[in-house]
């Protein structure tokens, strides 16, 4: 069986993205999961606990918040061929059991009302609503993402279906700072032969240029279902 690092070379040899090697297994802001560390102290978290990983993509934060905190994992990503590595990351870390990843959308997730305790994203691409239908009563949805339209409209559009916010902290300047290393680290690669121009590319138009050009805010955030 093959084990991680080799998982994610032959992963990313057949699927080379602006997102891929320059950000490694997590694919997201950080690159590890320190803010969702942040994010998550004062939440009570054990085995009995049940937590939906949102865009799972490869499944880091599955089975990081499954190794910590013992619970049950079920990650969901569009895309199969990331949910197969998930699988198989997953299998080779001795996670197979509690962490479960399928294909689906965020906008309609593939799962019954209240049973989850915790729901976590690093896109900030979820349907609130959904999320919101997931959660248990109590249930705490926490992440990072892109705040399109600032602070305060995300605070209320997490109101209108029911989340409470309960921490909320622009992250803006320490996204484009992340996003810069990542965009020099993008250039070193490039150099080598291993990335692709196009993706470099892709990488700064996606994050460096929109940030410069004030076109986006990042946040962190925690909120409650009532």
């Amino acid at each position: 069986m093959p084990n991680t690092v080799q998982i994610l070379e032959g992963y990313w040899r057949e699927h080379p993205a602006w997102f891929g090697r320059p950000y490694g297994e997590y694919l997201h802001l950080g690159a590890n999961q320190e803010l969702l560390r942040l994010l998550l102290v004062g939440v009570e978290l054990g085995e009995e606990s049940r937590i939906l990983d949102l865009s799972c993509a490869l499944g880091g934060n599955a089975r990081w918040l499954c190794s910590i905190y013992g619970a049950s994992v079920d990650g969901v990503d569009a895309f199969k061929p990331a949910v197969l590595a998930a699988r198989q990351l997953a299998k080779a870390n001795a996670l197979g059991e509690k962490c479960r990843f399928i294909v689906g959308k965020v906008e309609e997730l593939p799962f019954s009302g209240a049973i989850f305790d915790l729901a976590v994203t690093s896109e900030g691409d979820a349907n609130l609503s959904e999320v919101a239908r997931v959660l248990k009563p109590g249930g705490w949805f926490a992440g990072t993402g892109v705040a399109a339209s600032g602070i305060e409209p995300f605070r209320k559009s997490l109101a209108e279906v029911g989340l409470e916010t309960d921490k909320l902290v622009d992250v803006t300047d320490y996204a484009l700072a992340f996003y810069r290393a990542k965009e020099q680290e993008a250039k070193l690669l490039v150099a080598e032969g291993l990335m692709r121009e196009q993706d470099m590319h892709a990488l700064q138009m996606h994050t460096v240029d929109l940030y410069e050009a004030g076109g986006a805010a990042h946040v962190m955030f925690r909120a409650r279902r009532e």
